[in-house]
């Protein structure tokens, strides 16, 4: 057998394995899909879903639909923002177009393969590494899932007539965010560990600069959200954003006829974040509406209505992100590489490796 032929053989179990993996997780997300779409048409009166949208209040739809949906998102965009310009001054508007651009790709595409695009829309026109960018926005998710649990944890905990389940999928998600905190803070306070290690075990100096080059834009990106007025201005502007988010879900149920108390908005607006982390079709299809149905319920809002609002808040979504995102991906289009801007986020070239990494002995 020749070299060539061993090495097919060995890595095709392995890519095998990784195709499985990645089809079962669409299949179940497509099946999950299936069957929750079938049993809403199953229970639904169209005529009545129909009629419960035609009744709604058009302008008050546009209001929660641009003003504050595009309110949400400029404050976003203002958040990123405060962690990139830590390294170098960012424009504004490029950020605001990248990350509309991203989530809409997260919503279109499986893996949340947005956070990539909005990476890679914001180092190319910036000049920041890649690495560095895509570090910036891993941490912006986890602390600001972690500041939603928060206060999930706190409204839900007072709020009468919560089934158990919300409260366990809140404890989940705030678990996972903890665990992903903690991994933020290991990895910004290791860098002098992981050049010792690097050092110890590759035992060559020019392949342990590279190595420190390669990981320090990551561990600049995580420590971008350090520091006490860095980390306050952070949660302010994430809780901010959250209410405008849980305001814009009761201005939607208020257009449609119904009131929707702020304990209950708040907790739909938890049911929709925790959708994320399940697999699911790409759009969220069928379990965007039967969580939204299954909330409502506890509010004693009827079956073809709570349909007929989850339509409407779905498409709400997917117009804005449209609005904002497509002009988004089609300036990243016009873009070209920039080879000649430097990187930041990333040490300059590396003479001579520090004394301590020559001899870590």
């Amino acid at each position: 057998m020749t070299a060539a032929a061993r090495t097919s053989d060995s890595c095709g179990p392995s890519r095998v394995h990784v195709l499985n993996a990645s089809s079962l997780t669409k299949i179940a997300g497509l099946v999950l899909a299936t069957v929750l779409i079938w049993l809403l048409l199953r229970a639904a009166d169209w005529r009545s879903v129909v009629g419960e949208i035609r009744r709604s209040n058009i302008l008050l739809l546009l209001c929660a639909w641009i003003f504050l949906g595009g309110t949400s998102w400029l404050l976003r965009a203002v958040r990123w923002r405060s962690l990139l310009i830590t390294e170098k001054e960012v424009g504004f508007w490029p950020i605001f177009w990248a990350n509309n651009a991203g989530n809409l790709g997260n919503v279109l595409l499986p893996a949340r393969a947005g956070e990539f695009i909005r990476s890679a829309m914001v180092g190319a026109g910036s000049g920041l590494t890649q690495r560095f960018v895509l570090a910036t926005a891993a941490c912006e998710r986890i602390f600001d899932l972690f500041v939603f649990v928060t206060m999930a944890e706190i409204i839900v905990r007072y709020s009468p007539g919560i089934p158990d389940a919300v409260f366990q999928a809140i404890n989940f998600a705030f678990l996972f965010a903890v665990a992903g905190i903690v991994v933020l803070v290991i990895a910004a306070r290791s860098e002098q560990w992981i050049h010792l290690v690097v050092a110890r075990y590759l035992r060559r100096t020019s392949l342990a600069n590279r190595a420190e080059k390669y990981l320090e834009p990551l561990i600049a990106g995580v420590r971008t959200i350090y520091g006490r007025k860095q980390m306050i201005r952070f949660i302010g502007l994430s809780v901010v954003i959250w209410l405008v988010d849980v305001s814009g879900a009761k201005l939607v149920a208020f257009a449609m006829g119904f009131a929707l108390s702020f304990r209950m908005a708040f907790v739909l607006t938890a049911g929709l974040v925790f959708i994320n982390l399940i697999p699911a079709t790409p759009g969220q299809i069928g379990v965007y509406q039967w969580v939204v149905v299954r909330v409502l319920a506890l509010s004693h809002i009827e079956y073809n209505r709570a349909l007929a609002y989850s339509l409407v808040m779905q498409a709400s979504s997917y117009f804005v992100l449209a609005l904002l995102g497509v002009p988004g991906l089609m300036s990243y289009r016009k873009l070209r590489p920039r080879n000649e801007l430097p990187t930041i986020g990333a040490p300059e070239e590396v003479k001579s490796a520090p004394r301590w990494l020559q001899d870590p002995q």
